[in-house]
């Protein structure tokens, strides 16, 4: 006789699976954190930019070290990324790996990341705390700033 699923059982397998098909659909032969520029090339890059498009000084520099600091924390979230793909690839190698292990990992990575964003939307309104809007617009277009926050 076959036994069925409950319906809770069926909708944790359904986001289980989703989750796990769109990290592995991001995931590459390659390493992602190779696709990130190198740290020192984007702190040039963006205090060139800042120094091109903030004309005053104190505000420009205000806002180069929080710039350093978004792109060690995008270094990190993608090192996170990263990290949680091998775990995955390794749990799923296991045949006897169970739920409740992917669960505790989803968990897990699912903390440090809601923290990591937290840090990184409040350096995000810090630095637009501090320029006009027209400067955010030249920032966005020439640094790594996600465009439209």
């Amino acid at each position: 006789m076959k036994r069925m699923l409950p319906f809770v059982s069926l909708k944790r397998f359904i986001a289980t699976f989703s989750v796990l098909w769109f990290v592995a659909s991001c995931a590459s032969s390659t390493s992602s954190t190779q696709a990130l520029m190198p740290r020192d090339k984007a702190v040039s890059k963006w205090d060139a930019a800042v120094e091109k498009h903030i004309p005053d000084t104190q505000r420009a520099d205000q806002l180069k070290p929080i710039g350093h600091r978004l792109i060690e924390l995008t270094g990190a979230i993608q090192s996170d990324v990263d990290s949680l793909n091998t775990k995955l690839m390794g749990l799923n190698e296991k045949y006897d790996s169970t739920d409740e292990q992917l669960q505790q990992l989803l968990a897990a990575f699912s903390q440090k990341r809601n923290s990591a964003f937290t840090h990184y939307k409040e350096m995000l309104f810090s630095m637009r705390g501090i320029v006009s809007a027209e400067e955010w617009k030249h920032l966005t277009k020439h640094t790594f700033i996600v465009k439209g926050l």
